[in-house]
C-alpha cells in the first residue's frame, strides 16, 4: 500500500467550516498529489452544557463550546454544524470524481450520554452496578458495551450506512487498540461484502494481531524525533533508531500534523519551532522515508496558526487556516514542495514501501543520509537537520540524476549543505 493522505478537519479547513464550503476546495487538495481523504467526524456531536460531562482538554481550551466531534450522539447523520447529509454525499462525490478516496472517521469507543439510541437501548452502554451508564475514566462519556451483541450489530448497521448512502472508501478508527479486536476483524469481514477495496485506518499500531484486520496504522513517534532532532538538536540517530526499530514502518502513515498534535501545541506549531525552512526539511524527510506519508490541512502552505479542536466560527474561531500564507514567499515554496514531492512519491518505484537504507556520514548526527530502492532502482536522499552550514563524506558513491534540491552540492562522495538543505538524487 502507498498512498498520500490529507487530513481534513472541518472547523480548521474553511472559515465556514462545513461541507459545502470544503467541497469547493478540493480541488486544491487534489492538485497536492492526495490520493486519499481523511474527514474527521462530522456526525452529531453530544451538545450538553454541563461541562461535568465535557473532556478536559475540551474545557481547557476556554472556547465554552459543549460540541465535541468525538462524542457522537447521532452516528447516522451529519451535524447541523457542518450541514446535512446530503452535503456529506456529494463532498464524497466530487472527491470522487478528483480521483481521492474518504476515509470518514468511526470514533466508536465511547459516546455522549445523551445519545438517543442509548434512551432506547440503554445495554448498549457500559453500566454499572446500579444499571446507570457508565462513563471511562479519561473521557467522561458513555463507553460502548461491545459485550453486547445488539450494540455490535448495531454500529455494523451504521458502517453499512456510511458505505451504501453516504458513499465513503473505508474507515479511520478512533482509539482502535481500545476496542476489541474482534469487533474489528468481525465487522471489516461483512462490510467487505459490500466494497473489497475499503481502507481500515487504525489510530494505534499493528501489534497483537492488528495487522491481520487493519491495512494502515501511525508511525505515532515519527513526529516527535524529528522535533527532538530538528528542534532540541539531538542526534539524528534518534530518527534511524525509531525506523529500524518499528516492526510495521510501511504500514504506518508518517506525519508532521495531525489534530491531535496541532491541537495541543496552541501557538508552538512546528512552523514556528523548526522554522518554514526547517518543515521543508523534514517534508523531504517525511516523503521519501514513508509509504504513507499524511498531509495536516494547512502545512501544505506552511500555516501557522491555532488549530484548535474546540474552537469554530461562534466559539473564539482560533481554528483557522491562515490562508494568505500561501501569497507569502514561504507558503508559495511550501506548495510548490509538496506537489513535486508526491510527483517523485508517485513516479518513482524505488521510492517503495520499503523502509530507508541509512548511509554512514562524517556528519551523521546533523544529516540524514539513504537510500530507498525497490531492488531495480534506488534513491539517494540526503538531508540537513540543522540552521548551519554543514560538509559531510558519503560512504557510497552519488552519481545520478537530481530530482529534487535546495542548498546542497554534492560530487562523488562528499556533500556541502546550506542550512536545512536537502538533495533527493536517482542513483
Amino acid at each position: 500500500m502507498k498512498e498520500i493522505f490529507y487530513q481534513l478537519a472541518l472547523r480548521t479547513f474553511t472559515p465556514e467550516g462545513t461541507l459545502k464550503a470544503a467541497k469547493e476546495r478540493l480541488g486544491h487538495i487534489a492538485s497536492l498529489g492526495t490520493t486519499v481523504i481523511y474527514l474527521c467526524p462530522c456526525f452529531v456531536q453530544d451538545d450538553d452544557p454541563d461541562m461535568a460531562t465535557w473532556s478536559p482538554r475540551q474545557i481547557a481550551s476556554r472556547t465554552m463550546n459543549p460540541k465535541n466531534p468525538y462524542k457522537i450522539v447521532d452516528y447516522f447523520s451529519v451535524d447541523n454544524e457542518f450541514g446535512c447529509d446530503e452535503d456529506l454525499v456529494d463532498f464524497i462525490k466530487e472527491a470522487h470524481r478528483l480521483g481521492m478516496k474518504v476515509l470518514l472517521d468511526l470514533v466508536y469507543l465511547h459516546c455522549g450520554k445523551n445519545a438517543p439510541f442509548l434512551k432506547e437501548h440503554p445495554e448498549y452502554a457500559e453500566q454499572d452496578e446500579n444499571g446507570n451508564i457508565k462513563v471511562g475514566e479519561t473521557w467522561p462519556f458513555a463507553r460502548i458495551n461491545f459485550s453486547n451483541t445488539d450494540a455490535r450489530e448495531y454500529l455494523l448497521s451504521n458502517m453499512k450506512h456510511l458505505i451504501t448512502y453516504y458513499n465513503c472508501d473505508g474507515f479511520r478508527c478512533d482509539c482502535g487498540n481500545m476496542i476489541p479486536i474482534d469487533f474489528w476483524r468481525d465487522t471489516f469481514e461483512e462490510v467487505k461484502k459490500l466494497n473489497d477495496n475499503l481502507i481500515f485506518l487504525n489510530e494505534g499500531d499493528l501489534y497483537e494481531g492488528r495487522d491481520k484486520v487493519f491495512d494502515v496504522a501511525y508511525n505515532w513517534d515519527w513526529r516527535k524525533y524529528i522535533l527532538e532532532a530538528m528542534h532540541e538538536g539531538k542526534s539524528a540517530q534518534c530518527i534511524r533508531d525509531f525506523v529500524n526499530d518499528a516492526p510495521y514502518f510501511s504500514r504506518g502513515i508518517t506525519y508532521l500534523d495531525q489534530h491531535d498534535t496541532a491541537s495541543d501545541c496552541g501557538l508552538g506549531r512546528n512552523e514556528i519551532l523548526l522554522t518554514s525552512s526547517g518543515m521543508d526539511a523534514a517534508f523531504v524527510l517525511t516523503f521519501t522515508s514513508s509509504a504513507q506519508p499524511l498531509i495536516w490541512n494547512g502545512i501544505e502552505i506552511s500555516d501557522n496558526q491555532e488549530n484548535c479542536m474546540f474552537a469554530d466560527r461562534m466559539h473564539t474561531k482560533r481554528c483557522e487556516i491562515n490562508w494568505s500564507r500561501a501569497f507569502t514567499e514561504d507558503g508559495i515554496r511550501r506548495l510548490a514542495l509538496v506537489k513535486e514531492l508526491a510527483k517523485i512519491f508517485k513516479e518513482q518505484p524505488a521510492l517503495s514501501p520499503e523502509k530507508p537504507q541509512y548511509v554512514e556520514n562524517s556528519a551523521s548526527d546533523d544529516v540524514m543520509t539513504y537510500i530507498k530502492t525497490d531492488g531495480k532502482e534506488s534513491i539517494f536522499v540526503a538531508v540537513n537537520l540543522r540552521n548551519s552550514d554543514i560538509q559531510a563524506n558519503v560512504d557510497t558513491s552519488i552519481c545520478g540524476t537530481e530530482l529534487l534540491s535546495y542548498g546542497a552540492e554534492i560530487s562523488e562522495n562528499k556533500i556541502c549543505m546550506k542550512p536545512f538543505g536537502y538533495a533527493v538524487i536517482k542513483l
